[in-house]
């Protein structure tokens, strides 16, 4: 998948228009990261040109 077909379907899934996608920057290490679900470990080398969207939650009550 091109990356300019990545940011189409994320745009879809999302439902906005793919020129309104941030593009935020470079991404971080993922040297605190312990454990990895449904894929070998990832590499910010191997995301590149890929659209990424992380997820993430904590357990802490925010009030």
């Amino acid at each position: 998948m091109s990356t300019q077909t990545d940011r189409g379907w994320v745009a879809r899934i999302l439902g906005v228009a793919a020129g309104d996608l941030p593009l935020e920057g470079t991404i971080g290490s993922f040297d605190g990261a312990t454990a990895w679900l449904n894929s070998a470990p990832l590499t910010p080398a191997s995301l590149r040109g890929h659209v990424v969207v992380v997820q993430f939650w904590t357990y802490t009550c925010i009030n």
